[in-house]
């Protein structure tokens, strides 16, 4: 789904301030599954955020949209 998969993009998602909050919320909801026992590593961490931290972004920003497009119409 995501588009844009490039180094830079990466680093954009993992170190830009005013994302953090974001980045929280994905790695609590994480850790909320049953896979992960919430239990996860730093390294862990880091790996479910290179690899979908940005689906997940997308998503909800997505559904923030049609929210609040369907409150608006």
């Amino acid at each position: 789904m995501y588009m844009f998969d490039s180094a830079a993009h990466r680093y954009v998602l993992r170190h830009c301030d005013e994302l953090e909050q974001f980045r929280r919320e994905f790695v609590e909801q994480e850790k909320m599954k049953p896979c992960h026992l919430s239990n996860l590593m730093p390294d862990d961490i880091e790996k479910l955020i290179n690899r979908h931290f940005a689906d997940w972004l997308e998503q909800k920003v997505l559904f923030s949209m049609f929210q609040f497009y369907e409150l608006h119409t």
